[in-house]
């Protein structure tokens, strides 16, 4: 059977085909029998799916899909009247990454990533400071080979191979846009905190061969990119000064390392102090409407002019709705 992306599946019909699965929990239905609850993604959409009266005849080689693979599933497509559609599965088999097929429609991944990172370097390259843009060309020269296809995020906004790069990218040119209009903004340390202020999302994730995150490392789940952020940058900064290179100044130095430990905006976000100067705020703000506009975006897709989503968005804070 061709592969039938998700967007296109018709309800109650049968499918069989290979999947990434991006959740898989096992747990009991009501009467105690084993059952699982998962999703099935493709490069531009996830499918919730459960699994009943799972057995070793219908489920084998989890191993290959948990935490994160892929394998043969077969189901049927249905109207769910409490959680919507669904795939209700019949059987599942895991496969190796040789075995999963065309990746490509698979894995969620954005064009022109290389034409991506360049422009990137280009912005670190228009920074005045000397030391600023030292740090900033020394950042993305030293981990250009693993940014290049870094997600921005597990899940919420951007999470594609190349996500971290766009979502900086794009951060950046709304920073010269806006620096045109409020010419009094240091454009020199508002970009270089843009292009720096996920740094330590290098560490922060666990990702699959296929350079997807599957999970967050245990640095990530206990200190948080943006502590790894400032931790990154203390070692790469004695780096820079055993090789004698241009370094920022004290000031820019505190100024940056502001911005990265405060750019979630406040405690109950992320960040253990709120943005305390006008670069840090703008920063804030940045971050905040890019990752919208991308989660927006993700959901209005998949409506219909004049329509309204089935659920609330989680990060959006409410049913999204698509103008005529």
């Amino acid at each position: 059977m061709p592969f039938a992306p998700i967007q296109k599946l018709v309800f109650n019909q049968s499918y069989e085909g290979v999947w990434r699965i991006a959740q898989f929990s096992l747990s009991s239905d009501r009467n105690g029998n084993p059952m699982a609850r998962l999703e099935l993604a493709d490069a531009f959409d996830r499918l919730p799916a459960v699994f009943f009266s799972i057995n070793e005849n219908n489920l084998s080689q989890k191993e290959l899909f948990i935490p994160s693979g892929f394998a043969k599933v077969a189901f049927r497509y249905e109207e769910d009247a409490r959680y919507g559609p669904q795939a209700k599965v019949i059987s599942m088999q895991g496969v190796t990454l040789s075995e999963a097929g065309d990746l490509t429609q698979l894995i969620p991944a954005l064009p022109d990533r290389r034409e991506n990172l360049n422009a990137l370097y280009q912005c670190g390259r228009l920074i005045q400071s000397s030391g600023l843009r030292s740090l900033v060309l020394y950042v993305l020269e030293r981990y250009q080979s693993v940014l290049i296809d870094l997600p921005a995020a597990k899940s919420m906004h951007h999470d594609v191979l190349g996500g971290w790069v766009f979502h900086t990218l794009r951060m950046a040119r709304l920073g010269y846009s806006l620096c045109r209009v409020y010419p009094e903004v240091n454009q020199d340390l508002l970009i270089s905190g843009i292009l720096l202020h996920d740094l330590g999302k290098l560490q922060e994730f666990s990702r699959d061969p296929t350079g997807m995150v599957i999970d967050y490392s245990v640095s990530g789940v206990l200190l948080s990119h943006l502590v790894i952020g400032l931790l990154m940058l203390e070692e790469i900064l004695k780096e820079m000064k055993a090789k004698n290179l241009p370094v920022p100044s004290e000031n820019e130095r505190l100024a940056l390392f502001h911005m990265i430990e405060s750019h979630h905006g406040k405690p109950e976000y992320g960040s253990p102090i709120t943005p305390r100067f006008r670069e840090a705020m703008i920063l804030h703000f940045l971050d905040q409407i890019d990752a919208k506009i991308w989660m927006f975006d993700q959901v209005q897709g998949n409506l219909d002019p004049g329509k309204l989503s089935e659920k609330t968005v989680f990060g959006l804070d409410g049913r999204v709705w698509r103008p005529e």
